[in-house]
């Protein structure tokens, strides 16, 4: 399973914000719930997103699904959901344009634009580690605040260090920083690889291997 960059976003499992939604509308109850019907139909278009059902949208539909989800903010600030959810329209839009040179700047400021709404999302949520992976991950491809995403990229590590889409996300960071990273960092990142299960530990290492770090213990 060899992963792009571009996958990384998408690997947060379907269950996870089902669940977490559920627990919100038990916690906030019939005005979250009211922003979350009106905004049904764009999340679930997100989900495909997110889910590889979807391809990314001409660029008037996801101009549309952001506006519905920011309606949809607009009525539930404390809604993480809803500002994952745009985040995540943010960043994949600036994943569409890898490798196009004339768009290098835009796709930063999308990634700009999607770590705001990580940002305003992840205190929400303060122990779902896949809001602070993605916060750090968007600020990394953003060449964002430093001492913002490596905060989040210690959250994620703290809540999230057995969840393969978080070791993921943390993986790309790291071995794309490694030469100037922390011996703390590359000392936990080191034995997250060392503990994956045969299954993730694969397309760590090829995370690895793309950055060209040799990992103490594994051979190419």
């Amino acid at each position: 399973m060899k992963l792009s960059p571009r996958q990384l976003f998408i690997l947060v499992p379907l269950g996870v914000f089902l669940v977490g939604g559920a627990l919100y509308g038990l916690v906030y109850g019939l005005p979250a719930a009211a922003t979350d019907f009106s905004s049904l139909k764009a999340r679930d278009e997100v989900e495909r997103m997110r889910d590889g059902k979807k391809r990314m949208p001409a660029l008037a539909e996801w101009a549309r699904l952001r506006r519905s989800l920011e309606r949809a903010a607009a009525s539930a600030p404390d809604n993480a959901q809803i500002l994952d959810d745009i985040a995540f329209l943010y960043a994949f839009r600036a994943l569409s344009m890898d490798g196009v040179a004339e768009l290098a700047d835009l796709r930063r400021e999308m990634f700009a634009e999607a770590a705001g709404y990580y940002r305003r999302a992840a205190p929400l949520r303060p122990m779902f580690p896949y809001t602070w992976a993605q916060l750090a991950l968007a600020d990394h491809y953003a060449d964002g605040d430093e001492q913002e995403m490596w905060s989040a990229f210690d959250k994620a590590l703290a809540y999230g260090r057995n969840e393969g889409s978080v070791q993921l996300m943390l993986a790309e960071i790291a071995f794309a920083r490694w030469s100037t990273l922390d011996a703390k960092r590359s000392a936990a990142i080191a034995e997250m690889v060392d503990q994956a299960p045969e299954a993730l530990q694969k397309p760590l290492l090829e995370v690895a291997e793309r950055y060209v770090v040799e990992l103490p213990g594994f051979s190419r």
